[in-house]
């Protein structure tokens, strides 16, 4: 309430009349807090929702995939997509994976990043493929479990983000297709 809010309000007014105004553009919107998707969009759009605009919301653990992808699921957006970065922890999407057209999955990089375990991204990818889901394999992060492990080799890039350190079978970088 107040000014700032009428200024946030005014900006995602302008932002709308944007995306609106630009149709050949792909607008990627991507929140925590996929509960409040559509009292924060133009009333069209909950009838009709723009093709060019896909929501995701981010998941980072089991207990965020069970609060948040039933709210991204009912927002009728032609793609609705997870980021699941930073993972960590495994996370079982199979209960979602036929309302989601895209997953991104990724470790924490940065001072401090938390452990990722490539063997969660393996394990997704799996799942993606099994139900027809593109998934892209955005980085190991700067904290990979498994450094110098079995088949792994030594990671030199801080945010693990040098594809050609990882395993073959994560190398994987798929796009929905609309």
């Amino acid at each position: 309430e107040g000014p700032a809010m009428d200024a946030v309000w005014a900006a995602r007014a302008r932002l709308f009349v944007l995306v609106k105004d630009t149709p050949s553009l792909t607008w990627q919107f991507l929140t925590k807090r996929p509960e409040n998707i559509m009292d924060m969009v133009p009333q069209s759009w909950r009838d009709s929702w723009p093709s060019n605009v896909w929501i995701g919301c981010t998941v980072e653990n089991q207990k965020r995939a069970g609060e948040r992808l039933p709210h991204l699921l009912r927002v009728p957006a032609a793609v609705r997509f997870v980021s699941y970065e930073p993972a960590l922890e495994h996370v079982d999407f199979k209960p979602w994976l036929t309302g989601i057209q895209w997953l991104i999955v990724g470790g924490e990089s940065g001072p401090g990043a938390r452990s990722f375990n490539p063997a969660w991204a393996d394990w997704t990818r799996q799942d993606c493929l099994s139900y027809c889901v593109p998934i892209f394999v955005k980085q190991m992060g700067g904290n990979p479990t498994v450094r110098g492990g079995s088949g792994w080799g030594q990671i030199r890039d801080s945010k693990g983000g040098d594809w050609s350190e990882w395993p073959a079978q994560l190398r994987v970088r798929e796009f929905p297709r609309v």
